[in-house]
């Protein structure tokens, strides 16, 4: 009779190890995979921000100049292709990616506008008119992901 009630108790033992091992293994695995998409989500916001940023001052740029000058969007493209799933991903809320894809569509608006100006043309009134408010979206994009990150906002000229 011990010798059943010791099989029982090291087999009771050895199903608890093995119920507390998978639970401490379950747990250890969501804490990582919840981290690895938290720093992914991270990384897309600062590599986001920075082409909307980018896109910003180009595009202030020009105001200033007056004139059109070649613009190579593929870049930014390609950032918005590769990284909007990760922050759409990240809980941002329903204000803050349409800024952050406000800035983006902006960038195809420019690109569809000026897409057979001439390099070094002069700007139109109406030009001028679309490519300014094109680079407010696009500096509310960049800001509103900076605020995302706990960075100070970008300001216009």
């Amino acid at each position: 009779m011990l010798i059943a009630s010791t099989a029982v108790t090291t087999g009771l033992f050895v199903l608890a190890g093995v119920i507390v091992g998978g639970l401490v293994t379950g747990a250890v695995n969501y804490a990582f995979e919840w981290r690895r998409e938290r720093v992914s989500a991270r990384v897309a916001m600062r590599l986001l921000e920075a082409e909307l940023a980018i896109a910003a001052a180009s595009a202030d740029w020009r105001l200033e100049q007056g004139a059109w000058t070649a613009w190579n969007f593929g870049r930014a493209h390609r950032a918005w292709s590769e990284y909007r799933s990760d922050i759409a991903r990240a809980g941002i809320s329903s204000d803050e990616w349409y800024a952050v894809e406000r800035g983006f569509y902006a960038i195809e608006i420019i690109e569809s506008v000026f897409a057979n100006k001439a390099d070094r043309a002069s700007l139109e009134p109406h030009e001028q008119k679309a490519l300014n408010t094109a680079s407010a979206n696009i500096n509310e994009g960049a800001n509103t992901i900076r605020q995302l990150l706990g960075l100070k906002p970008l300001r216009r000229f």
